[in-house]
């Protein structure tokens, strides 16, 4: 049992101790040429490879947007009337949701599958945790006394590594999830 407790504690020292080391900035609020080059020395410290950044993430949304826009907008030309009693129709609503499905659907997917993943997955582990750990169980009834006690596990060891069990799952579930979602 001992041996277990130090190895639980090391491996959330040295996990503690690599998030420690990771540093984040927001390029969003630097002026563009220190985020640049901020970038640039990221960049040659990676051997050239190319990381999405937030710039580029933001650019790449405005031009979805400008392009749903413009469909709406020819949409609503063709039809000779203008864009916001377009959309205010029944008909205008469909084909601004199957523009905005078209060029965002298959990432909703994602965030809408990642997110029930998450759920049903969370709520399966928290079922099992519950009763083994926390809900009380009848042992046994004498004499119309009934004696209720928590799960008997054979030994502490395996209390012990049921728990370490239910946290990892726990932790796949969601970095699983989290690699659904982005």
């Amino acid at each position: 049992m001992k041996t277990v407790r130090i190895a639980l504690l090391g491996s959330v020292c040295l996990v503690g101790s690599a998030m420690a080391q990771e540093m984040r900035i927001d390029l969003g609020k630097l002026p563009p040429e220190v985020a640049a080059s901020l970038l640039k020395a990221e960049q040659d410290r990676k051997g050239g490879v190319q990381l999405p950044t937030t710039i580029e993430q933001a650019e790449q949304y405005a031009k979805i947007g400008e392009h749903v826009a413009s469909a709406v907008a020819a949409t609503a030309k063709g039809l000779s009337i203008e864009v916001n009693e377009f959309v205010k129709t029944p008909v205008g609503w469909w084909t601004f949701i199957f523009v905005f499905w078209y060029f965002l659907g298959a990432k909703l997917w994602h965030i809408v599958g990642g997110i029930l993943f998450w759920s049903i997955g969370t709520i399966v582990t928290w079922k099992s945790f519950k009763t083994f750990f926390i809900t009380r169980h009848l042992i046994s009834e004498r004499n119309g006394e009934k004696k209720y006690g928590s799960y008997e596990f054979n030994s502490s060891d395996a209390k012990a590594m049921s728990a370490v069990t239910h946290t990892v799952i726990f932790a796949a579930i969601t970095i699983t999830s989290l690699i659904l979602i982005f």
